[in-house]
């Protein structure tokens, strides 16, 4: 998760277990606004987690397509490749068509590539079966050109699922802000005489510094000033 997004997630989770922990104030507009909190707090939690997941599946996708790509080119195109050097150089096109493609070819050119080299090596696969290619190469080639396509859908979605959940992020973080602030008209003016609970609010409402920096990090993007010099809602 981005700090820009944790830290004030986390505050606003201190914020509401600290509201759990503490009467709640006599006003009629509390419950409705601490509802609302915690229903953000919710969504904020969801997103998070589906920001996290979208990451993992891109990760984990770009794993496997750099092994299947490994895969392709070293266990399926180069044997066709060297047995059509060997046996078959005097066959038109071959040499052109049956070679192995730079390992620096994005996934997109390879994936052409092997198409090309798999239609001509379907047009020879009695020669290849005859002089050493297992009898189903063609379809063994077939299922690692399926599964490398998938790895890019796959790393498609995360990258989607990923951005999705940061934009659902940063507009919940504005209503998480907007509720947050009549919150704390309500426990500043209910407990005013209280200065002991009105500086532990004060505390778990503060965003905290983000490591190697001297500003705390807005809840919803703004300056630091914004967020009343300290990192909080208000003071």
């Amino acid at each position: 998760m981005l700090a820009k997004h944790k830290q004030p997630i986390e505050m606003y989770q201190r914020a509401q277990d600290f509201l759990g922990s503490i009467a709640p104030p006599q006003s009629a507009a509390y419950a409705r606004h601490k509802e609302s909190l915690d229903a953000v707090v919710a969504k904020l939690v969801e997103f998070s987690s589906e920001r996290a997941g979208g990451q993992r599946q891109s990760r984990a996708e770009v794993m496997r397509n750099r092994t299947l790509r490994r895969e392709l080119r070293e266990k399926h195109m180069a044997p066709l490749a060297q047995v059509a050097r060997a046996l078959l150089g005097d066959v038109e096109g071959v040499e052109r068509t049956l070679r192995v493609p730079s390992a620096n070819l994005s996934t997109t050119k390879l994936l052409a590539e092997a198409e090309g080299m798999r239609k001509e090596a379907a047009a020879l696969e009695q020669q290849f079966i005859e002089n050493g290619r297992p009898a189903d190469f063609l379809a063994a080639f077939d299922a690692v050109v399926s599964q490398l396509r998938r790895t890019q859908l796959g790393k498609a979605q995360g990258v989607g699922r990923s951005v999705g959940a940061r934009t659902a992020i940063t507009k919940v973080l504005l209503q998480a802000r907007k509720t947050l602030a009549i919150i704390d008209v309500i426990i500043r003016e209910s407990y005013r005489e209280n200065a002991d609970l009105l500086a532990k609010w004060k505390l778990a409402k503060r965003v905290q510094l983000v490591p190697g920096g001297s500003s705390p990090v807005p809840a919803t993007g703004g300056t630091a000033d914004e967020n009343v010099g300290e990192g909080s809602i208000a003071a």
